[in-house]
């Protein structure tokens, strides 16, 4: 089909020695001058001298066999003129996965609104070159659909689940391992799950300010790849020191999904869903460990524990699979990339994303590493319930690794659950003596599951009880924390009377539900406290945080074998029950002297030190 195009030419005031013609070809990219270009006291260009000296009266995006590369069709110079245009709705936005705005669209440069001059990164910025979102906020990644939201939160939660497990997968194939290598000492091989929580500790503090410098999918990309890799020396292994160190340098490079998680579901969710992301994340996180010991369990029954690690390295690969195929959620990072873009087009483009690209990464890392620690030993608040969370974490761990002694070693089941074809029905042959050796865990991921399902009332019941309180709302949170603290020696105290033979094993095995919702109510509103208490300062707490409670989990369940061979389980879990009694005192004194602590306190919010320094309240 062909069209009338009348022959006409003009000047381009800003390139006067040059005629365009309209009967110039429509197909002709358009090719931007690379030395001499406009200056800034030359008018802006108008929609129409762009039409006409470009395109000839021809406009390129009305013809579906444009081969024009799309950086070429940017404009030289941000045109206000073009914001009330009617035809600019024609032209194509240069970012084809942000979806289209309303308004039209200028280079990914969107006027901004007037500001004072003295603001002082405008001071060597024109504000109309500026790289930001759109004034809606559709194209940021908290707007972005909610199915595709819904998958990145699926993918970061299945890698979490993965990396998790793996410290405690390794559990149930340590009767192999010692078989194969030769090992008496039933403590050695425990060293395992210690140098894998040691990696979980300790990364984080590396990891997340590579995700702010380079963007969130770099660094999961490359840190899973280098988990996956890490994780197949396991099932190759012909010595347990191999094994010792690179499941070390596995954990550290997969902790990487601890340490971007949190800040990957915040980038995708707003006030109304952040907290159903987070419960629907921390289920892959609390019951991994659970799960773990289930998984492997099997799998060593009816295949050998390197089979475990093998299965772990399909896994831990699947994982980085996914979590390449998702998008960039840091906003920061995503205008960068957008900035950069532009600035091949015009040098002046610029981003407030790009404040701080200066700082050395020494320096960076130095201060992601110095200030968690710091914390912990300086911050009263954090010393206090890093203290209260390591150990509740370290003897959740003791009793991962003491279940399978308590029920395969003292009572002599199967650590796999039996089943078989009969005829033409699948039946499940119930053996007692294979199935009750998973229970326990099953009932401890109950109760993980349970109460985040539960989550929603809880949150009412908070808003509630801050509602009522004269204090910091961040004290709402002390009740449910006091009553997971109550819950969980409970747990060990049914557990303690009724593991050993010859009691029943089923209040052993239900005693797996209150440590479940015990421990599920501490990690999460124990996070929110210490959130709600630093506010700006809330990611170095929580990293601190994250660090100490790996870290007693590290340490603790070496003491499992001497404990439960010979003190016996009834003794070892009267012991825990005590202290963990003493440690449900904590939320009591944080309920009465709470204002206290945190008048002690230099970076808490509300403290005087910090509103003498003016600390923000984001």
């Amino acid at each position: 089909m062909s069209v009338r195009r009348p022959s006409m030419s003009l000047r381009n005031p800003a390139f006067p020695s040059r005629t365009y013609s309209r009967m110039s070809s429509w197909r002709k990219p358009l090719r931007i001058p690379s030395v001499r270009q406009p200056s800034s006291d030359v008018s802006p260009i108008t929609n129409a001298d762009i039409v006409e000296q470009y395109y000839g009266g021809w406009h390129p995006h009305d013809h579906n066999d444009d081969d024009t590369p799309l950086i070429q069709r940017a404009w030289l110079e941000p045109l206000e003129s073009i914001m009330s245009d009617s035809t600019s709705e024609q032209w194509k936005n240069p970012f084809p996965t942000i979806p289209v705005p309303s308004e039209p669209f200028v280079g990914a440069c969107y006027p901004m609104p007037t500001v004072k001059t003295t603001d002082p990164i405008l001071l060597d910025h024109d504000p109309k070159f500026e790289v930001t979102w759109l004034k809606d906020g559709s194209d940021m990644p908290k707007n972005w659909p909610a199915w595709y939201r819904g998958i990145i939160l699926a993918c970061i939660s299945f890698a979490t689940l993965v990396v998790i497990m793996t410290s405690t997968a390794y559990s149930p194939g340590i009767p192999g391992m010692m078989k194969d290598f030769g090992i008496e000492n039933k403590t050695i091989p425990i060293l395992g799950v210690t140098t894998y929580l040691f990696g979980l500790a300790l990364g984080p503090l590396v990891l997340a300010p590579l995700s702010e410098m380079y963007g969130r999918r770099p660094v999961y990309i490359v840190s899973l790849l280098m988990f996956s890799v890490f994780t197949i020396p396991s099932a190759v292994a012909r010595n347990l020191e191999t094994i010792l160190v690179t499941r070390f340098f596995a954990a550290f490079a997969g902790s990487v999904v601890m340490s971007g998680a949190p800040g990957t579901l915040n980038d995708i969710s707003d006030d109304s869903t952040r907290t159903k992301y987070i419960s629907i994340w921390i289920l892959g996180a609390v019951n991994g460990p659970v799960i773990g010991p289930v998984f492997a369990g099997i799998i060593f029954q009816y295949a050998g524990w390197r089979w475990i690690s093998w299965w772990l390295v399909i896994l831990a690969f699947v994982s980085c699979g996914l979590m390449a195929c998702i998008k960039e959620t840091n906003g920061n990072a995503i205008l960068r990339q957008r900035c950069e873009v532009l600035k091949t087009i015009d040098g002046r483009y610029w981003t407030r994303a790009s404040a701080g690209e200066d700082i050395p990464i020494r320096e960076r890392l130095n201060a992601s590493v110095r200030q968690p620690i710091v914390m912990i030993f300086t911050e009263p608040i954090c010393t206090f319930w890093d203290f209260y969370v390591g150990l509740v974490y370290a003897i959740l761990y003791l009793c991962i690794v003491g279940y399978p002694i308590v029920f395969t070693q003292i009572r002599g089941w199967s650590p796999a659950v039996a089943s078989k074809f009969l005829r033409f029905h699948i039946l499940l042959i119930i053996n007692y003596s294979n199935i009750l050796a998973d229970l326990p865990f099953l009932t401890m991921g109950l109760g993980s599951v349970v109460t985040v399902f539960a989550e929603p009332k809880l949150r009412s019941l908070i808003k509630r009880l801050s509602s009522q309180s004269t204090g910091d709302s961040a004290e709402s949170v002390l009740p449910i924390i006091l009553i997971g603290g109550i819950l969980i020696p409970l747990g060990q105290l049914l557990f303690a009377v009724s593991a050993a033979p010859p009691n029943s094993p089923v209040v052993a095995i239900l005693a797996g539900f209150p440590l479940g919702v015990g421990n599920m109510l501490i990690f999460l509103y124990v996070a929110s406290y210490l959130a709600a208490c630093y506010k700006s300062h809330a990611a170095s707490a929580l990293a601190g945080h994250a660090s100490t409670r790996y870290m007693g989990a590290a340490l603790l369940p070496l003491l499992a074998p001497v404990m439960y061979k010979r003190l016996g389980p009834l003794v070892t879990g009267m012991i825990l029950m005590a202290i963990l009694t003493v440690l449900a005192a904590v939320p009591i004194i944080f309920m009465k002297k709470g204002d206290y602590f945190k008048s002690r306190s230099k970076l808490a919010h509300g403290s005087d030190v910090c509103k003498q320094k003016g600390c923000k309240s984001t």
